[in-house]
């Protein structure tokens, strides 16, 4: 199955989010903020194409000592944002 997404965040707290997972195509905006080594997206607007499984109100992924940011998914494989 083919997967694709893309993260952008912006200085200024925004974020931009896409997935497209085989049928499934997800678009979020909204604030996001780091603590330490964890980057927390909020969106304010999520739009999906039908039923959801991976639908968010809240996100958190991990920063490597690498700078990516790692989606970890219970139990399950990673993905991994860079640059």
């Amino acid at each position: 199955m083919e997967v694709g997404s893309e993260l952008r965040l912006q200085a200024n707290g925004s974020f931009d989010y896409m997935l497209a997972y085989g049928a499934l195509d997800e678009v979020a905006s909204g604030c996001w903020h780091r603590v330490g080594n964890v980057v927390s997206l909020v969106p304010s607007k999520f739009e999906t194409n039908g039923e959801d499984p991976l639908k968010f109100d809240h996100l958190e992924l991990e920063v490597t000592p690498a700078g990516k940011l790692v989606r970890r998914f219970d139990g399950g494989p990673t993905g991994t944002y860079s640059r």
